[in-house]
């Protein structure tokens, strides 16, 4: 499979500032990004990434053999996203198994976990990881860190806060 570099247009704010509400719900500072529909991927969602300015790096989306996505965008931001079950309880119980890594919940809301991922019993900096679910009547999409890369709490809190902002479209 051949990764794909797109072109995006730049989202606008609308002037909004980080924590003025928005509808119902408060906004979070994504920084600057740009929305990227992935309808033409089979998924009807609609995700902000960084700008490449930002990070000097073009955009890839590699489709993987099993239906993911994998969007990256430089070192600094690595998603996946999938269908799944939308279980954030059995996503934590698969957590808590590992016999080498313990997690640290920074984050822990009925959709939305991030956390600090480090070795059991050593005094080292963690790496962090996210999970975030996304949900239309029917299908649960799951989003999260790329499993086999580390992340600073800094560039894991940014893509858990751009994962949770995923905006389902509604079916046609």
């Amino acid at each position: 499979m051949l990764p794909l570099t797109l072109i995006f247009t730049r989202c606008d704010t609308g002037g909004r500032e980080d924590g003025e509400e928005n509808g119902t719900e408060e906004t979070v500072d994504l920084g600057r990004v740009e929305e990227l529909d992935l309808n033409e991927y089979g998924y009807p969602l609609v995700i902000s990434v960084p700008q490449a300015g930002d990070i000097d790096s073009s955009y890839t989306i590699e489709e993987l053999d099993w239906g993911a996505l994998e969007i990256r965008v430089g070192l600094n931001f690595a998603v996946q996203i999938s269908g799944g079950d939308g279980d954030m309880g059995m996503a934590k119980e698969d957590i808590a198994m590992d016999d080498v890594y313990e997690a640290t919940y920074v984050v822990d809301e009925p959709d939305a976990i991030l956390y600090a991922w480090a070795l059991k019993g050593m005094d080292m900096e963690p790496e962090y990881r996210f999970f975030v679910i996304k949900m239309d009547d029917a299908n649960a999409y799951e989003i999260r860190s790329i499993v086999d890369e580390g992340f600073s709490e800094g560039a894991a809190t940014r893509m858990f806060n751009i994962a949770k902002a995923i905006k389902v479209q509604p079916a046609s």
